[in-house]
């Protein structure tokens, strides 16, 4: 037999009770959050890839050298398809210029171009751009070149 009072076993089991009852609604919460956290986070993406990604897949960008559309200044002719119901009020793209059978970017810098043209949606816009090449490929010239020309961002209307 122990020596204690019988009211402080049942206190002892009281404080034992309510512990487990704690943490059992504790665990319940926090489960009933992260559900919660991955539940909105779902819905933003569907939001995201509706009101973005959806039209997105929908602007085709090419980059070519051409010096019959373009001055010789800026022989790099950039045709911005927006075949999206949106329309397009800022568009940034990336470009590279390769020798063929190699993949290094041989542009200086300035890769990222950024474009203010409005474009509605189910049209065309073309541009002309200057880009600097390293050093070692400027006797090469840009006519030799492989361009290619990718979107990174774009803002709809």
């Amino acid at each position: 037999m122990t020596d204690q009072p019988e009211d402080k076993k049942d206190s002892g089991n009281i404080l034992i009770e309510y512990t487990k009852w704690l943490l059992k609604w504790l665990l319940i919460v926090i489960i009933s959050l992260i559900a919660l956290g991955i539940a909105i986070w779902v819905v933003v993406a569907a939001y995201e890839w509706q009101s973005k990604g959806q039209h997105l897949s929908s602007i085709h960008i090419r980059a070519e050298y051409d010096l019959e559309t373009c001055r010789e200044k800026y022989p790099i002719k950039i045709t911005i398809d927006n075949q999206s119901k949106k329309t397009i009020e800022y568009l940034r793209f990336n470009i590279d210029a390769t020798v063929p059978g190699r993949s290094t970017n041989v542009l200086l810098s300035g890769t990222y171009v950024k474009s203010d043209l409005i474009i509605d949606p189910q049209s065309t816009r073309k541009n002309c751009y200057y880009f600097q090449l390293q050093t070692k490929y400027e006797k090469m010239g840009m006519e030799n070149l492989v361009l290619n020309a990718e979107v990174s961002s774009v803002k709809f209307k």
